[in-house]
């Protein structure tokens, strides 16, 4: 079994945004999966704290991170 490549990010997220985000999405393959988890930031994508220049999540932290379990572990069984 062979995964297809995935970018997974939340849409306030604004830790990596701006040009180099733009570049590094310039390198994945054109089948790569683009997951966005609508109200999340970069930080809640783990249990870390806060990050400094990170957008204000509209959503829970637990939300989140179900949402991003559930996006992964459709596409795994899709694979």
């Amino acid at each position: 079994m062979c995964a297809a490549p995935f970018a997974l990010k939340g849409s306030t997220m604004e830790v990596k945004s701006g040009k180099g985000l733009e570049d590094a999405e310039t390198l994945l393959p054109d089948t790569t999966e683009r997951i966005v988890v609508e109200g999340g930031n970069h930080a809640y994508f783990g249990n870390y704290g806060e990050q400094e220049g990170d957008g204000t999540a509209t959503i829970s932290r637990e939300q989140q991170q179900e949402e991003a379990v559930n996006a992964i572990e459709a596409l795994a069984k899709a694979a």
